[in-house]
């Protein structure tokens, strides 16, 4: 967020610029930040002081995403289990590859644009690892957690929605067809107001 806000004001001043030498040139800018997604105080200063800002979030397969991440990892000497199944459940000891972080969902929820009121629906965000919660004592995530979930302060005011509006895709749209990619590069440029073509995706 931090940098989202020194590039916002760097564009300010420069369309001020622009505009005392009568230049009318509208500017967009984007930061590709998968992060903000993950910290909801990042999402709550999105909602509060840049409610205009569009997302645009794309996902795919978690398991495709597990092997491009792992071997991007390798990729940059990162020392890594040549076994991954140590690497199901939670990122340990600060290891950024662990199947947790494919959780998608848990991630798109802090979009708020669905309620999260029903007991189903949060026994979903909490994922099939946590199944039958309410009736497993030895859930990593026990019942009164997620009552405590249903029933905070925070959660409900979260309920109030998030904003932001949102353009929602998943990768393998890109190759359905020799079309698809000139139809979604058509739908981006509505979503983001662009006048001129915008080459495929």
């Amino acid at each position: 967020v931090e940098v989202y806000h020194e590039l916002h004001v760097r564009f300010q001043q420069q369309q001020q610029v622009q505009h005392n030498n009568n230049k009318n040139k509208r500017i967009r800018f984007g930061l590709k930040c998968p992060g903000v997604l993950y910290r909801s105080h990042d999402m709550n200063i999105y909602k509060t002081y840049f409610p205009n800002t569009k997302f645009i979030v794309g996902i795919r397969h978690p398991v495709m995403w597990f092997e491009s991440f792992y071997n991007y990892q390798v990729g940059r000497n990162v020392l890594l289990p040549a076994s991954t199944s140590s690497l199901i459940g939670k990122c340990e000891n600060h290891q950024k590859v662990c199947t947790d972080r494919a959780r998608f969902h848990a991630a798109l929820a802090r979009l708020r644009k669905t309620p999260l009121v029903e007991k189903e629906e949060v026994d979903l965000l909490f994922g099939t690892r946590y199944e039958g919660n309410y009736n497993n004592t030895s859930s990593l995530h026990p019942p009164q957690q997620q009552r405590r979930f249903l029933n905070s302060s925070k959660h409900k005011k979260q309920q109030d929605g998030f904003p932001n509006q949102l353009l929602l895709f998943e990768v393998r749209q890109l190759h359905q067809n020799d079309t698809t990619p000139r139809k979604l590069s058509e739908t981006l440029r509505n979503y983001l107001d662009i006048q001129s073509d915008l080459p495929p995706i």
